[in-house]
């Protein structure tokens, strides 16, 4: 692994020395329109384009230099072209002005060939693919379809291809001008399987996929915090304001369950993440797993810690795939349950010229909302308040700090622990070029960042990728990546929410430089000697990937991808009794180490023929899939101090305990998916896989199918506009079957002897079948406007075990059946306004409206769900007592008898009170450029409810009751009036606090909207610059969660439990420069 990962420099480097990095140099928009006369010279010419436009013409001599145009306006496209062909010149633009006209140098036999890719309705299409099937290279036609190749062959034979169109095949015969028409296609299965088609920002068709580019996420220290609020249907809900957090990703909000009660029941959902097609672990990785019972890394810091998306750069990616659909997530069967996202990393462009490119940002950090806690004098009031209204039963807590401590001094210990900046810097250098027949990409990164606490904990991680594609024949074309990572990340084993729980007049944490644990012999927790107690995690990555494609015949390709991945975690938990020396046994030790390896081959026959009666079209691909994942952990726990040796000592017993497990799966897979197009009007799609899956030797059968139908229609012909210019009906259904494993459930513990114990109890591992199906509509109004809409109809069934514990020591033990439906609508708008390329205006509007339901459970009154989950209500909703009124005479809530027999208690009469999961979420995204200037702005919104913090902060102790070694504050919520009523110590306010924990009072109102995303960007114009010797130079300025609208005043609404650490609001400062 250190070789894989230490190598990849000595790799890059080996390359760089090479000379064999380049970049395709990208033509600029020439449809601007220019003023001539109908007969002038070549040199007037020239000068009315310098004069008109921001390009600036250099041009040799020519003979015999009058033009003939036969009107007085003209675009600058127009007038190269008729310069060219007159004087048999060629053109190449010098980013960012230069356009320089020199002779044309080109073999004997061959021509120019230029031409324009446009849509059925005749508008430009720009990210099209020109392709020379003889050199493999390829060429990406400008945002207003023009594309243009020097010295082609008369003989060779192109292909011009974009994503949703069907491909069109030519031969050249001369230097005209031609104008290609792409015909819309059905094309998702094609894109799934070859990670270069997606070339579009986003696709338009509803309901199925959405792809979004790398330079268009936030530069976010995680790839799934980036896509948030880009996609629609794609609900992204961080846990925690640390920026290593792993956010929850969801499709369609859906809603899953699992074997475990609780809060545990509805399952994270973790999507199948493919890096180049090479499957990554998913979700967050273990952390902690020694200190928690179940290995349930969410029992910790909320669900902070690495993962496989935070190892990854965001500038090493070139664009996003999220597949949602039954025909797209059917191609991946079992390990796509909870839907796919594809990454894709850069590749290389080749060119004759070299071209590096330099990247840095520097930002800023802080808490966006800190929580609002009791001053002193709040404070004092309700200590007071609690001992008048009957008293504690031991001195203890007679508030002893209100005597020994200073009963005036007043600490904000949320400002002081969270209202810190903390720093972060990124630096990037890529390099890449080529030829006709290798093409090499390569990049560098580092990355830093440290927290908003007092104590600053680093986050650092170092990034390589190397790709390369060969094309040493006309047959044959070769794909290789490799991309490695290194990460160190430091946190607070403590959870920094607890700390700024300290009663306000608490002692200073120093007197001088020395930390301080008590006053008056009164002793208290000092926050900076808890973050003594540390949690770091040191993750190494390395990842190979190579895809070959060779073509059989004209209608036959051969497709073979294969590639592994492999990742260590190191953790190591430590707590020094220099942390809290007034307690007991406070020195602890552990460590753990996680390894996870994954590998894959599949081979691929793609079989794609057009029959011209009818313009039929067949689309065909075979495969196999041959897949192996396993993970490797082992841990070790002592009481004693680090410097014990005998603690280092790898898997001993010696003063501490020792654990490992160890779990395989592996998936054998055989697939089909057809695809047939008939007149470019009607699209059929079917799809069929069948999967083994074997978790730790034991295996069953998977099948998955899917059908697709979809029905295209556009305004044809030189008819009038209409409003309606063209769109799309879609229709899918399909069922995925999975047995658990995708959630990691396939982990088994093991004593220091090697024996199993027991499954881990956070495996998740349940057989599930899901039957999607979704009708989508997408609309073109006008030219500018486009609007999609989706229904999407979900059925999820499960066989679940369950154990109940019972009051004799022993359990109940069950078998369940259980269905789940998740539905939903999403609505997408999309406009846009583009002049050019360097004026256009674009905005996108997204909204989903998801709900759940618990269809049927067997028996669920022998499990804990009974008390969690209703059949009939909401999966995702949350049971307890609903509030009807307030009784004026005893002054206690009235709570509803739902059976109607006198008496309230749970479940009889049980009640959805709250929704885990938002009623909708939406965002607007807006692009602006004018000129050199751009503005990017994401908008999210969501409607939610979320635990109020003054009931979270009851949970181990009564409002006013505190343990002697805490002594904590609480939520300035308290002060509110109908909270008051429980600042009793009697049982009657014991009573009452312990029903309202239970009842609908419980939960507040959270919506929000977040100014989520903006950045100005400024491209210099260093043409202009004297003596430049830059290429190309742009600066930027991004702000990330800058302002947020919420009635929610207790708590941060964008972080999803009151006991999370606040989201950050970010300002980076960054460059771009190419030399």
């Amino acid at each position: 692994m250190n070789l894989l990962t230490q190598g990849s420099s000595l790799l890059m480097l080996l390359f760089v020395y090479t000379g064999a990095f380049a970049q395709t140099n990208t033509w600029p928009d020439t449809s601007q329109m220019i003023n001539v006369k109908k007969q002038i010279r070549f040199e007037e010419l020239m000068d009315r384009i310098r004069a008109q436009t921001n390009f600036d013409p250099i041009y040799p001599r020519v003979p015999d230099d009058t033009l003939y145009f036969e009107t007085d306006k003209i675009s600058i496209g127009y007038a190269i072209r008729k310069v060219c062909g007159r004087f048999s010149l060629e053109v190449e633009f010098m980013p960012p002005i230069y356009m320089q006209f020199s002779r044309i140098r080109r073999k004997p036999g061959t021509i120019i060939l230029e031409g324009r890719v446009v849509t059925e309705s005749g508008e430009p299409l720009p990210g099209a693919s020109v392709q020379n099937l003889t050199t493999k290279t390829v060429i990406i036609t400008r945002n207003d379809g023009l594309f243009s190749l020097r010295s082609v062959g008369k003989s060779t034979k192109f292909m011009v291809s974009c994503v949703g169109y069907s491909p069109k095949f030519f031969t050249p015969a001369s230097s005209e001008h031609r104008t290609i028409v792409l015909t819309r296609e059905y094309t998702v299965m094609n894109s799934i399987s070859n990670k270069a088609s997606a070339r579009s920002t986003y696709n338009n068709k509803p309901g199925d996929w959405r792809a979004v580019k790398g330079t268009q996420l936030p530069r976010t220290y995680n790839v799934l915090q980036g896509i948030k609020g880009l996609m629609p249907g794609l609900q992204v809900s961080n846990s925690s304001g640390f920026p290593n957090s792993t956010p929850d990703i969801r499709f369609h909000g859906d809603v899953r369950m699992s074997n475990e009660p609780g809060k545990s029941n509805l399952s994270k959902n973790d999507p199948l993440v493919l890096l180049n097609g090479i499957p990554l672990p998913a979700g967050v990785l273990p952390i902690g797993r020694n200190t928690s019972a179940a290995g349930d890394p969410t029992l910790i810091h909320e669900g902070n810690g690495p993962n496989m998306l935070s190892l990854f750069n965001i500038e090493d990616i070139a664009e996003i795939i999220v597949l949602r659909d039954a025909a797209a997530i059917a191609a991946y069967g079992p390990r796509a349950a909870n839907g796919a996202i594809l990454i894709n990393t850069r590749i290389a462009n080749g060119a004759e010229d070299p071209q590096v490119t330099f990247k840095y940002a520097m930002g800023r950090h802080r808490t966006s909302k800190n929580p609002n806690m009791l001053n002193i004098e709040q404070y004092r009031w309700l200590r007071e308040t609690y001992l008048a209204n009957g008293g504690p039963l031991t001195d203890s807590f007679k508030a002893p700090e209100l005597k020994l401590w200073d009963p005036y001094r007043n600490i904000n210990w949320s400002e002081e622990i969270l209202g810190n900046t903390g720093q972060s810097q990124n630096l990037y250098i890529s390099v890449s070029g080529g030829d006709s027949i290798q093409r090499v990409s390569a990049g560098i990164g580092y990355y830093e960042q440290q927290s908003v606490l007092p104590v600053k904990f680093p986050l650092t991680r170092i990034t390589q990728y190397l790709t390369g594609i060969f094309t040493p024949n006309k047959r044959l074309t070769l794909n290789i990546s490799f991309n490695a990572a290194t990460s160190r990340d430091e946190l607070p084993f403590n959870n920094p929410m607890a700390l700024i729980r300290l009663a306000p007049n608490a002692p200073y944490p120093f007197s001088g430089k020395q930390l301080v644990f008590e006053e008056n012999n009164l002793p208290f927790i000092n926050p900076y000697g808890a973050f003594k107690n540390t949690y770091i995690a040191k993750a190494s990555s390395a990842q190979l990937s190579s895809s070959l494609e060779y073509i059989v015949s004209p209608n036959l390709n051969f497709q073979l991808t294969a590639g592994t991945h492999q990742t260590i975690l190191n953790e190591r938990n430590q707590y020094p009794i220099a942390a809290q020396p007034n307690l007991i046994d406070s020195a602890y030790f552990e460590k753990s180490i996680t390894e996870y390896n994954s590998a894959i081959i599949e081979p691929q026959l793609h079989f794609h023929k057009r029959y011209a009666p009818g313009h039929f079209l067949f689309n065909n691909r075979t495969g196999i899939t041959l897949q192996s994942k396993s993970v490797h952990w082992s841990e070790f726990q002592s009481p004693r101090f680090p410097s014990d040796t005998s603690m280092r000592n790898y898997f001993t017993n010696q003063q501490g305990s020792t654990g490992k497990g160890s779990g395989r799966q592996q998936i054998t897979g055989l697939y089909n998916r057809s695809h047939i197009n008939l007149n470019n009007s009607h699209a059929f799609s079917l799809s069929g896989r069948l999967d083994k899956s074997r978790i730790n030797g034991y295996g069953k059968p998977l099948f998955s199918w899917s059908m697709g139908y979809d029905l295209f229609f556009a305004q044809k012909g030189k008819e009038k506009p209409r409003m309606i210019r063209g769109g799309n009906l879609r229709f899918s259904i399909g069922k995925v079957a999975a047995d658990g494993a995708q959630n990691y459930g396939y982990v088994n513990r093991r004593d220091s002897s090697g024996r199993i114990e027991s499954p881990d109890r956070a495996t998740n591992i349940s057989k599930q079948t899901t039957l999607m199906s979704q009708l989508g509509v997408q609309v073109n109004v006008l030219d500018w406007l486009s609007v999609a809409g989706t229904y999407f109809h979900n059925i999820t069934s499960y066989r679940l075990h369950t154990s109940k514990p019972l009051g004799n020591d022993s359990a109940l033990s069950t078998d369940h059946s259980a269905s789940v439906r998740n539905n939903g609508i999403e609505l997408e708008l999309q406009a846009e306004i583009m002049e050019s390329s360097r004026k256009y205006w674009n905005a996108r509007f997204l909204i989903t409206i998801p709900s759940n339901r618990l269809l049927y459970f067997t028996d669920i009154k022998k499990s804990y769900f009974g008390e969690t989950a209703s059949e009939g209500q909401a999966i995702s909703g949350i049971l307890g007592y609903a509030v009807s009124g307030m009784n004026p005479g005893t002054n206690e809530y009235i709570y509803v008898d739902v059976n109607g027999d006198g008496n309230i208690s749970l479940p009889d009469d049980a009640a959805v009170i709250s929704i885990s999961q938002p009623k909708w979420f939406a965002s607007l995204i807006n692009n602006f450029k004018l000129n050199d200037f751009s503005v990017d702005l994401v908008i999210e919104a969501r409607s939610q409810q979320l635990l109020n913090p003054s009931f979270y902060s009851f949970d181990n102790n009564m409002p006013g009751r505190f343990p002697p070694s805490g002594f904590s504050n609480h939520s300035l919520e308290l002060m509110e009036p109908w909270l008051v009523k429980f600042f009793g110590s009697g049982s009657s306010a014991v009573k009452m606090l312990n029903t309202a924990k239970q009842s609908s009072i419980m939960y507040g109102k959270a919506s929000y909207i977040n100014l989520s995303t903006l950045k100005l960007s400024y491209r210099i114009p260093v043409h202009k610059i004297p003596k430049m010797i830059l290429t190309s130079a742009t600066v930027y300025c991004e702000i990330q969660n800058a302002y947020a609208i919420s009635k929610y005043k207790f708590a941060d609404p964008l972080v999803a439990g009151p006991n999370a650490m606040p989201s950050l609001r970010s300002i980076i400062f960054g460059i771009q420069i190419t030399p």
